[in-house]
């Protein structure tokens, strides 16, 4: 099943090790989200970090954060 979406970056949290990104998601896809299961952001294969807030949560290393599409959103601003 697939969806084209546009869908909001809510929070973006750099540690040092991974960006922790937060997208804000409609409460009825929820049910189609798994932790650790495969999501596109803008053409990225990413993984599901976690699910809460009404959205999830995808983890992502500075290498991919870097030299992806990824550095160049605004929060509020992607597209999924």
């Amino acid at each position: 099943m697939q969806f084209f979406l546009k869908v909001k970056i809510k929070k973006v949290v750099k540690s040092r090790d991974f960006y922790d990104i937060h997208i804000e998601l409609p409460a009825e896809l929820d049910k189609y989200m798994v932790k650790k299961g495969s999501i596109a952001v803008d053409g990225i294969s990413l993984t599901i970090a976690d699910i809460k807030d009404a959205g999830f949560n995808i983890w992502v290393i500075p290498e991919t954060f870097e030299n992806t599409n990824l550095k160049a959103k605004k929060l509020m601003s992607l597209k999924r």
